[in-house]
This record gives C-alpha cells, sequence and structure tokens, in this order.
C-alpha cells in the first residue's frame, strides 16, 4: 500500500491495529510500522493512531476518523479495557 504513493488506499483497506496497554495507557501500532498512538482510553489511543498514519502517508488529518480499523488486543490491552488497572 505504501508504495503505491496514493494515501487514498488508506480507506480501501481496514487497517489491523495491535493494541497493548500498561502504565495506565494505551498503545495502539500498525505491524511493521513503528510509531505508536498513546491514548489514555482507547477511543483516544486509536484515534491518535489514525492522525500518524495519515501524517505518515501525507493524507489530510480529517481522513483519520474516516478510516476501517479492525484491533487485536493483547491480555494486558484486554484486562486495562475490563478493570482499568
Amino acid at each position: 500500500m505504501a508504495r503505491s504513493d496514493d494515501w487514498r488506499n488508506l480507506k480501501t483497506y481496514p487497517l489491523r491495529l495491535c493494541v497493548s496497554w500498561s502504565d495506565g495507557y494505551f498503545a495502539t501500532t500498525l505491524p511493521a510500522v513503528t510509531e505508536a498512538g498513546f491514548g489514555q482510553t482507547l477511543a483516544e489511543a486509536v484515534n491518535r493512531a489514525g492522525e500518524m498514519l495519515c501524517h505518515l502517508f501525507g493524507a489530510p488529518s480529517k481522513l483519520a476518523h474516516e478510516l476501517t480499523m479492525q484491533l487485536e488486543l493483547d491480555a494486558d490491552a484486554t484486562r486495562g479495557l475490563r478493570f482499568g488497572t
């Protein structure tokens, strides 16, 4: 997708984000991308990941809310979501 040099592909394909949790923060990453989105809530972390991806691909930041994302939570993220501890 990145090789196509066309940020419009961001809206075409679902993006699979891996989610972890530590010290009260969620972290969302896209496999093979070293940058991450962080937030105290899952929604905040996912939104920041979308904004980060738009920035990386040179897409308008308003596109972030239109991206289709699939989340894969690790065990710590699941505990953080359920219990906030």
